[in-house]
């Protein structure tokens, strides 16, 4: 398995710095100043892209350089005299200023900048640092980087409409607290298919118009609900959850959603969740937003991740790793130890991979964490129905949509998994859905 520090995908700085000779005969300067600040901000949880560690071998070296500029929200630029000559660093700063990506120059020379780093004199804030930087310096840049994310995250916030339509057309609401709900509007779908004897027969199903959220909840959502009700889950009080050692998965007292075996930020999917966890989950966000959430039904899930096409996966019918873009994070290569290639070594970021999005503009429907649905789990029948509900009675629950340490065929929209309602696993997480 290779493990990756951050990858370099899911990042939020940009480090620019010149790799050239300077004047001062000292070559690895400005590199060891760029590591110094990458380490500095990734120990304040602030995720970097730096060349010589997210460049993946066999990967395009300008197109990488590019595509990390394009994605980040904040450029530190190291500035000295190598710099100030590198025809590299002018193309970054050149690049980051069409796409109106911020830049920090962190000025480590007293030098004037020359050529299209002039401009940076009146678009950025400049921090002057010693040579080398001492930690007072690179606090100032930790703080400054810090407040202006916290400002992107206000202004996005901000812009996010109370009731609007995506990019595919179709009815959102935003109830506050990051929860974005899509309409999904009533009509037949065909469910199911003909690949494994799970997912047969394939059947018309009627449903009417009910909402699914865009996102799965999310490590920063569920921790609202258990600070508010002092809720302790399954995994808490019975035993821990299932987590993957590396070999095999087994099943440990000190995982649950807080730890789950691995590192997550707040807007990551929350995961070591049971059904009966999210149930109550549900309980709570009702009562607190008026409405009344739900899990969904298997076909609400099959219908919002396929639309009325019978595509194989959300966003078509090709692979997840299509035209130099990952559609999903999940176990690549049809391995079941998960490489990194994606970015995410295993959860990331919700709503991360925009171009996978379902018909209807919902986000994660393949990969990233399986999804528990309401329905006990059993056989299908070829008779046409309307708003199914699935079997009365049973053992396992549904689960839907893959995960991050899943193959390629567990993204597949009819695919089929299922787990007793009160296992826990790293993989498994929810989101919410809502009847018309």
């Amino acid at each position: 398995m290779i493990k990756r520090e951050t990858g370099n995908k899911g990042h939020q700085v940009f480090i620019s710095y010149a790799n050239e000779k300077g004047d001062n005969n000292n070559p690895g300067s400005d590199r060891q100043i760029a590591e110094m600040i990458r380490s500095e901000l990734e120990s304040e949880n602030i995720r970097c892209w730096i060349d010589y560690r997210d460049i993946m071998p066999g990967e395009k070296w300008v197109n990488a350089m590019f595509n990390a500029v394009e994605q980040a929200k904040i450029m530190v630029l190291v500035f000295s005299g190598n710099a100030n000559r590198s025809q590299w660093v002018e193309d970054e700063v050149t690049y980051a200023l069409d796409e109106n990506i911020r830049i920090i120059p962190f000025r480590v020379e007293n030098v004037t900048p020359r050529g299209a780093l002039r401009v940076l004199r009146v678009r950025s804030q400049w921090i002057d640092a010693q040579q080398p930087p001492q930690p007072k310096d690179l606090k100032r840049l930790v703080d400054a980087v810090r407040t202006y994310l916290e400002k992107d995250k206000e202004k996005e916030y901000e812009q996010r409409p109370g009731v609007g339509k995506n990019q595919q057309g179709f009815q959102e609401v935003d109830f506050g607290d990051e929860i974005i709900m899509v309409y999904i509007p009533p009509c037949e779908f065909e469910m199911g298919s003909n690949i494994y004897d799970s997912e047969k027969p394939p059947h018309t199903v009627y449903l009417d118009g009910y909402w699914m959220g865009k996102y799965e909840v999310t490590v920063r959502q569920f921790g609202l609900f258990v600070k508010d009700t002092g809720y302790v889950t399954q995994a808490e009080s019975e035993g821990g959850a299932y987590t993957w050692t590396g070999n095999n998965w087994e099943q440990k007292e000190s995982i649950d959603w807080k730890n789950p075996g691995f590192k997550q930020e707040d807007n990551h999917p929350v995961v070591c969740v049971s059904w009966n966890d999210a149930v109550e989950y549900f309980k709570w966000i009702s009562g607190k937003k008026g409405v009344n959430f739900k899990l969904p039904t298997e076909a609400q899930w099959e219908k919002a991740a396929r639309g009325t096409d019978q595509r194989k996966y959300p966003w078509g019918n090709h692979d997840s790793y299509y035209n130099g873009k990952w559609y999903a994070n999940y176990a690549a290569h049809d391995s079941w130890e998960k490489r990194g290639e994606d970015g995410f070594e295993f959860t990331s970021p919700v709503g991360f991979y925009p171009q996978g999005a379902s018909p209807y503009g919902l986000l994660d429907m393949a990969g990233n964490v399986w999804e528990w649905c309401s329905d006990w789990y059993g056989p299908y029948s070829e008779k046409y129905q309307k708003n199914p509900i699935g079997p009365e009675i049973g053992t396992y629950r549904v689960l839907r949509g893959g995960g991050w340490y899943y193959d390629a065929r567990g993204l597949r929209c009819s695919f089929r998994g299922d787990v007793r309602p009160s296992d826990r696993y790293s993989y498994v997480g929810f989101r919410l859905c809502q009847d018309n």
